[in-house]
């Protein structure tokens, strides 16, 4: 992992050496270098529990090696205080863009506010849909099609279907994960659906994705819904359902360029991951509950962008519940930089 800091730290220096020059070339091979900080305190009004906290420091390369091959490498420095590897990338584009091939460790397709890039979050913590249920992250291969004539794009991919951390060991029998995801969108309207299937022990679990957004003037409102049934098995099925408003006020003044509005429902029930226990049953991993937030974001988007999160949090459980020590009622504050 030093050998992995280092490297992007070279590049970094590189980059500065050749900014001009890649500011001239859109497909220079010099990199461009960016970076995600979270940082954020919560407050759990329902036990009086708090803590200080930095969720995301992302920094990576990204850059062209030839006009049809483009790549990236990322690396988060304090995912839940631990440094792992993030998007490592090569993609291959031809026909005028409209195919694309891309080889190496990103996410899967199957969930839409999954994908969101910290920086483009809406909510300082994301949705049950985002992170419980469709947080898949897996090293494979994906093939990407948007023709110039139709708003419509498509995408196939197939992954191990393991921790992407432990790949070495990894030797599958046709027994990989399989995804497909269609997206169409035309002006401020866009509708996405994708299915999955994978098989991490002895069932295989399948899951479907819907989501439908749509932008009028200053408002925006998103859901999303995400069903995951698990093949052979009594075990009930997985329901997850995420709703968000926002509505964003232009600010015109050197602190802030907007100030953003946001209501979000979310629920799910009870989740398992797909592996069994000693007695062959499906472990539940998540309990069902229920969600309402509401926030306050002051956002700065200029040559670099930066958000200070303001949210509350309030769940709801059924009885006899173990409330996992991070799911309780809470006040959060995040700042948010990218560059």
């Amino acid at each position: 992992m030093k050998s992995a800091i280092k490297t992007l730290l070279l590049i970094a220096g590189v980059s500065v050496v050749g900014h001009t020059h890649a500011q001239d070339n859109k497909k220079s091979w010099i990199p461009t270098i960016g970076g995600t900080l979270r940082t954020k305190f919560e407050y759990q009004t329902d036990v009086k529990n708090s803590r200080f906290q930095v969720r995301d420091a992302r920094i990576g390369a990204s850059g062209w090696l030839t006009e049809f091959v483009d790549y990236k490498l990322q690396i988060n420095l304090s995912d839940k205080g631990k440094i792992r590897t993030h998007d490592l990338f090569a993609r291959l584009h031809f026909f005028d863009n409209q195919f694309q091939f891309t080889g190496g460790q990103f996410r899967v397709p199957i969930s839409v506010d999954a994908a969101r890039a910290p920086h483009t979050r809406w909510f300082a913590n994301r949705s049950f849909v985002g992170k419980q249920i469709g947080n898949v992250f897996d090293i494979g291969a994906k093939a990407t099609y948007a023709p110039k004539q139709v708003p419509l794009t498509a995408e196939f991919g197939v992954y191990n279907g393991r921790n992407s951390s432990a790949s070495d060991d990894v030797w599958l029998h046709n027994n990989y994960l399989y995804v497909g995801h269609l997206k169409f969108k035309k002006s401020d309207f866009e509708a996405n659906v994708s299915a999955m299937t994978t098989k991490p022990q002895d069932i295989r679990t399948n899951m479907y994705d819907a989501c439908l957004s749509y932008k009028y003037q200053n408002f925006t409102v998103e859901a999303e819904y995400m069903y995951k049934y698990f093949c052979e098995s009594d075990a009930e099925p997985v329901h997850a359902l995420n709703t968000m408003a926002m509505y964003a006020l232009p600010v015109d003044n050197k602190y802030m360029q907007q100030v953003r509005f946001l209501g979000r429902f979310d629920m799910m029930t009870d989740d398992s991951s797909g592996y069994t226990d000693e007695n062959g049953e499906i472990e539940i991993t998540n309990a069902a509950r229920k969600r309402a937030t509401v926030g306050v974001t002051l956002g700065y988007y200029k040559k670099a962008s930066a958000e200070l999160r303001l949210n509350y949090e309030k769940y709801f459980y059924g009885d006899n519940v173990e409330i996992g020590v991070s799911d309780h009622d809470k006040f959060v504050a995040e700042l948010m930089i990218n560059f």
